[in-house]
């Protein structure tokens, strides 16, 4: 445990290198390039997230510990930001390196972000900063993207998230449990439990042990910091999806969105 603290503590010292300003985050990025930081990153969460030979379920990933969901999401968010380097030569290297180590991962994190179940927040945050990351990134958007959109279809498998604790006059209940589950597994050192037993509520009547859904905040009132984390991951991919991209995928995704009622969602 003190072993996998230290690393997640590394990993959070290169990420803010990376995203130093001005030039002080591009040698960073140089260097840890240039030392197959990405490689070494992929590796080690393509081990965390497999059990002998077989690769753990979302449900499996639901249920990790927080030290290996943070470990997954610290790993993954340095190996993003390396893809996102303004210089393109670096950009380009950490493609053809991933891409060389294999997609499986990738795909893995793809069907976190499309389960019609409830996944982990925070690995579900990860999986749409990383889905991001690849669909911007050189020679490896074009690759992705058809399975990606049609894996999210077309981004409306992430679209409960951003309506709210409600839809109309119905309960949402995939932004109400992905909160439920930020409160119950990420919130440390404020109380939580002593503020709001009936989070932790699992026995007694249907109606005592759903008290909790009058808790969840509107998205105007949303404090929980992965919760955030979440929504700005997705916020990304549909932003990516609406920005008049010329390709015919995105532009069918984009108007897919739109019968969707994308631009009134978003204002």
């Amino acid at each position: 445990a003190a072993a996998t603290r230290a690393f997640v503590v590394s990993m959070q010292v290169a990420l803010n290198l990376v995203h130093a300003a001005g030039s002080a985050g591009l040698q960073a990025a140089r260097y840890f390039v240039e030392q197959k930081l990405h490689c070494n990153c992929w590796v080690r969460v393509r081990r965390r997230l497999a059990e002998g030979s077989t690769a753990m379920t979302v449900e499996q990933l639901s249920e990790a510990p927080v030290e290996i969901t943070t470990l997954i999401s610290i790993v993954i968010s340095v190996v993003c930001a390396l893809c996102r380097v303004s210089d393109e030569e670096l950009a380009r290297t950490v493609a053809e390196d991933i891409q060389a180590a294999g997609l499986d991962l990738f795909d893995r994190l793809v069907d976190v972000a499309a389960t019609p179940g409830i996944p982990d927040p925070l690995i579900f945050a990860t999986a749409c900063e990383l889905i991001h990351a690849f669909m911007i990134m050189p020679d490896v958007g074009s690759s992705v993207l058809d399975k990606v959109l049609d894996r999210i279809r077309d981004g409306a498998a992430l679209f409960p998230y951003l309506r709210g604790p409600a839809i109309g006059d119905q309960p949402n209940p995939k932004y109400q449990k992905l909160w439920l589950i930020c409160q119950t597994k990420y919130s440390v050192g404020n109380n939580v439990r002593e503020r709001m037993p009936e989070l932790w509520q699992t026995s007694g009547t249907v109606e005592e042990r759903n008290r909790w859904v009058k808790r969840v905040p509107e998205l105007r009132n949303l404090h929980h910091p992965v919760m955030h984390q979440v929504l700005l991951a997705i916020l990304g991919i549909i932003e990516h999806i609406s920005a008049g991209s010329l390709d015919p995928l995105l532009q069918k995704s984009a108007q897919a969105l739109n019968n969707q009622g994308r631009e009134e969602l978003l204002i």
